[in-house]
């Protein structure tokens, strides 16, 4: 089975820079998976896992990301993101203090429904995170 090089870049830093079998991440439309050899793409990423196999079809890393976007041409990939939390990364403590955090903001927002919205998924991107790294551990 061939591979396929994939970068994964915020604006401040490439996180990766790698050879991977096969990577999954959550499109628009759903999950969709990667192989060397796919056809030429451009896809919009929402709120999920970036989730990267060995070819034993065995997940090596599962990256959290709000949202992006993927370009797939001639067996490379490049996700483009704001930002990403590697589970392996992950400390439940840390975690645990910006979700108090943003809840003591909330309440200090008052009519900005915006911020308030934003403080919330915020929270809920947070629990999803916590929940999914205890599981993995």
């Amino acid at each position: 089975m061939g591979s396929l090089k994939l970068k994964i870049i915020t604006p401040t830093k490439v996180l990766h820079d790698t050879s991977v079998i096969m990577f999954t991440a959550p499109g628009c439309e759903g999950e969709f998976g990667i192989l060397a050899g796919h056809i030429p793409l451009l896809i919009s990423l929402k709120t999920g896992y970036i989730k990267l196999y060995n070819d034993q079809d065995e997940i090596t890393e599962k990256i959290f990301i709000p949202s992006g976007l993927c370009q797939v041409k001639n067996d490379e990939c490049t996700v483009f993101i704001e930002e990403a939390i590697n589970l392996k990364d992950i400390k439940k403590q840390e975690i645990e203090e910006q979700i108090e955090n943003y809840k003591k903001e909330i309440l200090e927002v008052g009519e900005d429904t915006k911020l308030l919205f934003k403080l919330q998924s915020q929270i809920e991107s947070l629990e999803t995170i916590k929940l999914e790294a205890s599981r993995s551990s």
